[in-house]
């Protein structure tokens, strides 16, 4: 009887045991869990903001090129504009000196 009584005393304590180790692994696990979460929404943060950062350097780098492309039609426009008056005035010089040829010869 008194064995008997000491094998369930031993098995009420390695059912206590195994009790404890089972609570605990579940408490790691949580922990765990909860990290992996706190992990993720991190991540899912660190995207999220990169990709605002991309789109907003984008914008920047497409208002840049905007800004240069306006740029560079009025330059060209402001160099066409004076190849005409260039081409005007030779034009005239051309003329005027035909008429000083033809009152020379």
């Amino acid at each position: 009887a008194q064995l008997e009584h000491a094998r369930l005393e031993a098995r009420k304590q390695q059912d206590e045991q195994q009790r404890q180790q089972n609570n605990i692994f579940k408490a790691t696990l949580r922990e765990k869990d909860a990290e992996i979460a706190r992990l993720k929404d991190i991540a899912d943060f660190s995207q999220h903001r990169l990709e605002i950062m991309l789109e907003q350097e984008t914008m920047e780098h497409d208002m840049h090129l905007s800004q240069e492309q306006l740029r560079c039609a009025s330059d060209l426009e402001h160099l066409q504009k004076e190849q005409d008056n260039i081409k005007k005035e030779q034009d005239g010089l051309v003329r005027r000196l035909d008429v000083l040829e033809s009152v020379c010869a």
